[in-house]
């Protein structure tokens, strides 16, 4: 599973979007647990995501052009839990708990909130937020890279829109299986990337859906 492009979407609200999220991140570990016992033995490691490099490339690409990868372990851009809870403090987000999935080895670890004096280190965090205006969506850290992603809305068809607030004009995604960052420049037919010079609270509270569709 994708850190970034496998998030449940059409949220009417931000409740109803964590319940749904808890729900299928259940199933989900379900059908894993018992497929690993159907192949004669149960998943070690407790890693979330089953696929291979180049089927998470494969995955990636779908999405937009592949301009990097770097080893998570190793990149050097990994905050700890201290680092990253004291970052997302400073830019404003503080309503909801700061949480990671994952360890430094790409294993999954259930969800797991962040300590104020926590010195392990993982590849990916992230929390909700939401406006004064009653907007909200989801802020994330792949490394030190920080992206928001608003609840997504239907275009004029019906289709659902994905759209995403970025520093820069590429994002940067976290896959478990290969332990890998992917920078990823993404296809506007895939993604609608908002440019921010920085992403926090205030920057947020000042974008309408519309200006989001807007790059």
């Amino acid at each position: 599973m994708m850190a970034l492009f496998a998030e449940l979407r059409k949220k009417k609200g931000l409740m109803w979007g964590i319940v749904a999220a808890v729900i299928l991140i259940a199933v989900g570990l379900t059908l894993w647990l018992v497929l690993g016992q159907e192949n004669g033995k149960a998943p070690q490691g407790g890693t979330r995501s089953t696929l291979t490099r180049p089927k998470a490339e494969e995955y990636m690409a779908e999405n937009g052009e592949i301009v990097g990868t770097a080893p998570a372990k190793s990149a050097g851009t990994a905050l700890t839990e201290a680092e990253a809870l004291r970052t997302f403090t400073e830019r404003g987000f503080t309503q909801y708990p700061l949480t990671y999935v994952y360890d430094m080895d790409g294993k999954y670890t259930g969800e797991q909130e962040a300590r104020a004096n926590g010195s392990a280190r993982h590849p990916y965090y992230s929390c909700y937020y939401m406006t004064e205006d009653g907007v909200g969506g989801r802020i994330s850290a792949a490394g030190s890279a920080f992206f928001a992603e608003p609840l997504s809305y239907l275009d004029q068809a019906g289709w659902e829109v994905r759209h995403l607030v970025a520093e820069r004009a590429t994002i940067l995604d976290y896959d478990s299986a290969s332990n890998t960052y992917y920078e990823i420049r993404p296809d506007p037919a895939a993604l609608v990337l908002k440019q921010v010079r920085r992403i926090d609270a205030s920057t947020l509270a000042g974008l309408t859906l519309r200006e989001v569709d807007t790059p």
